[in-house]
């Protein structure tokens, strides 16, 4: 891997993460188009994850540090979303092989997104309710789970949820955050020692331009992402990912190959 294709993952990694797009889809269709495979990119793949964690703890910090500026309730529904993740990602962990080994059913998760994203247009604005029921923890971090496919969006989906239960806007984005901590963790930690085992083989340079890339790119994206949400226009990104699900399916059929 160059250092420009770290500069290029990296920051994707760093908007896609954030922003309501899928990194995953974004991932996948990388690989596909840089023919990138093999035990480099996970030893990647990891880094850039801890780079775009970094970029939450730090945007947060005020919030987060020390851990007791949360409150006890709070602290409990995030460990009470982060439960049917943990759960729904283990059992379709070895499921998750086939879409990141192929183009079309990225395409059609992409698609489900952009319906996810457009849905939340139809949702009144002015919702005062505030995150504070267990129900609503437990059902944010069901759909958490079940964004662990390539293709849905982790912090479109547990946001439009979230709208959905009629939270609001803030209570909404700032939850969806909170949870991705130990999503994110957990996900890096699952797989950490195998590219722990394949770090010697890798360029520092490299790796670190990547993980500065995505940390920067990260922290940015939240300030967006927590704007277009405030202003009602989450669903604007669903015209993006469905144009990339369209790009996704057209290359899946053979379509331009690099």
């Amino acid at each position: 891997m160059t250092l420009a294709q770290a500069v290029i993952l990296g920051g994707l990694q760093g908007l896609t993460e954030f922003l309501p797009v899928s990194s995953s889809a974004h991932l996948v269709i990388v690989q596909y188009w840089f023919r990138l495979q093999g035990p480099a990119l996970l030893v990647f793949d990891v880094a850039v994850h801890l780079g775009t964690l970094s970029a939450v703890l730090v945007y947060f910090a005020k919030d987060l540090f020390p851990i007791t500026k949360l409150g006890k309730r709070m602290l409990g529904m995030i460990v009470l979303a982060t439960i049917p993740t943990g759960v729904i990602g283990l059992l379709l962990k070895h499921r998750i092989d086939y879409f990141f080994s192929t183009l079309k059913p990225v395409s059609i998760a992409l698609l489900v997104n952009s319906l996810i994203l457009w849905s939340t247009h139809c949702i009144r604005s002015d919702s005062n309710r505030r995150m504070g029921r267990w129900l609503d923890a437990i059902l944010i971090g069901i759909v958490q789970g079940l964004s662990v496919v390539p293709g849905v969006s982790r912090s479109g989906s547990t946001i439009s949820a979230a709208l959905w239960l009629k939270l609001h806007r803030e209570d909404a984005v700032r939850f969806s955050f909170f949870i991705s901590i130990p999503a994110i963790l957990g996900a890096t930690v699952i797989v950490l020692p195998d590219a722990v085992a394949l770090l010697p083989g890798f360029s520092l340079p490299v790796l670190l331009t990547g993980v500065l890339t995505a940390f920067v790119t990260g922290y940015f994206s939240i300030s967006i992402l927590f704007r277009m949400v405030f202003q009602g226009k989450l669903h604007w990104f669903a015209v993006y990912t469905l144009l990339l699900a369209a790009a996704a399916f057209f290359f899946s059929t053979g379509g331009a190959k690099p």
